[in-house]
């Protein structure tokens, strides 16, 4: 029998997209899997959702969107786990390839599939991307300085979240970090010893778009940083002295780009280093797991094979 997948959507008062997205979702060639919506909307923006056996709708009552999605996660079984975006559209053998490369002899636990934004003035917009140059696989204690992936296309095992535990309600839109979620998992998952790849031939099309004349697109990004930084600071103040080399390694790269950015007379990208800087020192002196995630939701048990 092939693997059983869940794909999972957190969603916040976007009908439209989210019924686009789902389309794509149940599009997909893949004979067994399911999609969980998880809810965090208006009840009067939800839209009418389709009938489909394959569908499930959960509300979520609590902001932020990592409590949601674990949420969703505490309602599947399945074998392997695939996150998407509201905002985004899905190719047909998006399931399938991600459930080819997870069941590879590899020994891979984590994919990050490419994320590309959808035609838009670049000028005067962002739409988020996450782009990799070549299928590479990660592995070991200092791989997760190739920072990178994006949680719109995401897999995981099963069996990798129950080594690592959950998203830490934390980080994410919503939380106290804003954003990154998906990086301290990323980060969790190579520090227990398992491997993770960028699938640049799996993408998912993104529809996120931010402004640059209201301010949003910069808001955006140095959220990011902020982020970043935020899940270092985190592990730093739980004694791993990785994260204290990684912030020193990261917090380069951004001061380069800064100084190309304010060079090419385009500072938008100035303000990032010390957005980074500033997630870590305020993970590193105010991060309390117990004041604000609790203890760690568990997996449902997973059901055995007749």
């Amino acid at each position: 029998m092939q693997p059983t997948v869940a794909v999972i959507i957190a969603t916040l008062n976007r009908p439209a997209n989210l019924l686009r997205c789902v389309d794509s979702v149940l599009a997909c060639e893949y004979p067994n899997f399911a999609v969980i919506i998880a809810d965090q909307s208006e009840l009067n923006v939800t839209p009418p959702l389709m009938q489909d056996k394959r569908l499930r709708h959960i509300r979520s009552v609590t902001p932020g969107k990592c409590k949601a999605l674990n949420l969703a996660l505490q309602q599947t079984t399945a074998e392997y786990v695939l996150f998407t975006d509201d905002d985004c559209l899905v190719p047909q053998r998006w399931i399938s390839r991600h459930v080819e490369t997870l069941s590879g002899e590899a020994g891979i636990d984590l994919i990050f599939g490419a994320l590309v934004g959808a035609p838009h003035d670049r000028s005067r917009s962002l739409i988020p991307e996450f782009r990799p140059s070549a299928f590479t696989r990660l592995h070991g204690a200092w791989a997760f300085l190739q920072r990178g992936g994006a949680g719109a296309n995401l897999a995981i095992k099963r069996a990798a979240l129950e080594s690592v535990g959950l998203f830490d309600t934390n980080f994410g839109p919503g939380s106290r970090f804003l954003s990154c979620e998906e990086f301290d998992l990323y980060c969790r998952t190579l520090w227990a010893g398992r491997s993770a790849v960028f699938d640049p031939d799996n993408p998912v099309l993104h529809f996120g778009e931010r402004s640059y004349a209201d301010g949003s697109a910069l808001r955006l990004m140095r959220g990011y940083a902020f982020g970043e930084g935020a899940v270092l600071g985190k592990h730093l103040r739980s004694g791993n002295a990785r994260a204290a080399a990684a912030i020193a390694w990261i917090a380069a790269r951004y001061t380069s780009y800064m100084l190309k950015c304010v060079w090419r007379g385009k500072p938008q990208g100035a303000a990032r280093p010390f957005e980074f800087l500033r997630g870590a020192a305020t993970a590193l002196v105010a991060y309390r797991p117990e004041r604000w995630t609790g203890d760690s939701p568990r997996l449902p048990e997973r059901c055995t094979p007749k």
